[in-house]
């Protein structure tokens, strides 16, 4: 499988230096949003590099569309995040755009184009799902 990048416009580093001559407010916290088939499962990446599944409604994937929009609207209110990956094929990251809340389609800051299994959503708890995007982010 390959994967293309589409996008990586704000998707960089932090030099320790932000616009303006200030100190950044520490490195960005990035939600990795997967797509497959109609399924979404939400993931943080955390500062050693790892990815850790985020529970919606205390599921792995969200139960609905709406539900997966209402829960990224309230976490974008609530700043949660700074930046989001989307990652899926061409076709599940189009829906995926249309679905996202105005608040949240700003901080997306790369689309991975990569055809994700829909049998690792089925148990994403499970860690396959959260491998292949370590897999697909590291390369």
């Amino acid at each position: 499988m390959c994967s293309s990048v589409t996008s990586l416009a704000e998707f960089k580093a932090c030099s320790g230096k932000c616009k303006g001559g200030g100190q950044c407010g520490g490195a960005p916290r990035i939600w990795v949003v997967a797509a497959c088939a109609g399924m979404v499962a939400l993931f943080e990446k955390k500062s050693g590099g790892y990815l850790s599944l985020l529970p919606q409604a205390g599921r792995p994937v969200a139960s609905s569309l709406e539900g997966f929009a209402l829960h990224l609207a309230a976490a974008a209110d609530d700043k949660k995040f700074d930046q989001l990956l989307l990652v899926g094929s061409a076709n599940d990251i189009s829906w995926i755009r249309h679905t996202l809340p105005q608040q949240a389609s700003r901080s997306v800051s790369a689309e991975i184009e990569y055809p994700l299994v829909a049998g690792w959503f089925a148990d994403a708890s499970s860690g396959q799902l959260g491998s292949a995007l370590d897999n697909v982010l590291a390369g």
